[in-house]
């Protein structure tokens, strides 16, 4: 076995996206994101894809394989057919409904599974892909087996790259960004918003500036001073606009429009070096202990 997939074998991390969660090799990484969907690759290539879909009405296997065929073929990929899923992976996925299927192209191949849960009505396409040069990947029955569709609390979990965060399952994900330098995950439930930031490196952002100037730089600050904390470990810096007076609530009243609060807090994580942002606003009362939960859940984890 090479040094590369014994690697992937031993160091493992969780990832977890906008209702799927699963344990994947630390030499796996993000290549393409969608709202439903991950590739992750290795060595910047596809080894591990990944998309996912609620289903209304009826779910047939035999009519969404038939159509990922027409999607291999058009991508000149004619070799497609349904296989039976070996044993380790049936055991992996005994708690859906799955068919099997397998593709080969030139010096490309492709192994993968088509599982459907009845308890959330998701469909989910999970394939492995399969290379000349590469020895055969064996962490497939491990990816499979910690796969989950959907939450069984009232917490959704997001981990990717090095943050993660849980925000109430009644948050939709609403639009996302990964660029260098700065994350940013966006999430609405009906007048309220959650807008979720990582910054890094937090010593080139900051340099002799504090939390309260690089907020007033970088993002939308109302007027006023900031809380301010700081120890040895991270340094926070938090502004809460309350709901207006008496007048102004009487004011909204008589326009039919609620009166909104908008909080925000910062954190220098001193041991990543990076500054992760927690943005909310929506009518009062403000989010009902929401804030907190996901300002003090939202992390940096390390990374191999």
């Amino acid at each position: 076995m090479d040094l590369r997939l014994n690697r992937e074998l031993t160091s493992w991390n969780e990832l977890a996206w906008n209702g799927v969660r699963f344990q994947a090799p630390t030499s796996l990484h993000p290549g393409q994101i969608g709202k439903r969907y991950l590739l992750l690759e290795s060595d910047d290539r596809p080894a591990l894809e990944l998309r996912w879909e609620k289903v209304k009405g009826r779910f047939s296997h035999k009519a969404n394989l038939k159509r990922l065929a027409g999607e291999r073929n058009r991508r000149g990929i004619p070799e497609f057919k349904q296989i039976d899923l070996p044993e380790s992976w049936k055991d992996a996925l005994s708690a859906f409904d799955a068919r099997g299927f397998a593709w080969r192209g030139r010096n490309l191949s492709g192994t993968g599974v088509l599982a459907y849960c009845s308890v959330c009505r998701t469909a989910s396409l999970i394939q492995f892909y399969h290379y000349e040069d590469v020895a055969e990947e064996t962490f497939a029955p491990r990816v499979l087996k910690s796969f989950q569709d959907h939450n069984d609390g009232e917490l959704a979990r997001f981990a990717l790259f090095d943050i993660q965060t849980e925000i109430p399952a009644k948050y939709s994900l609403d639009w996302y960004g990964f660029d260098t330098g700065r994350f940013e995950l966006g999430f609405t439930w009906r007048k309220r918003q959650f807008v979720l930031n990582r910054f890094a490196p937090a010593s080139a952002l900051l340099g002799r500036e504090g939390l309260a100037d690089f907020a007033r730089r970088y993002l939308a600050v109302p007027a006023g001073d900031p809380v301010i904390s700081d120890d040895l470990a991270i340094s926070t810096a938090e502004w809460t606009v309350p709901a207006g007076g008496r007048l102004y609530q009487v004011l909204l009243r008589g326009l039919s429009i609620k009166s909104r609060v908008w909080r925000l807090r910062l954190a220098h994580d001193k041991a990543s070096n990076r500054i992760l942002a927690v943005r909310a606003q929506g009518p009062a009362p403000p989010l009902n202990g929401d804030f907190e939960w996901v300002a003090n859940g939202f992390k940096v984890v390390p990374i191999e």
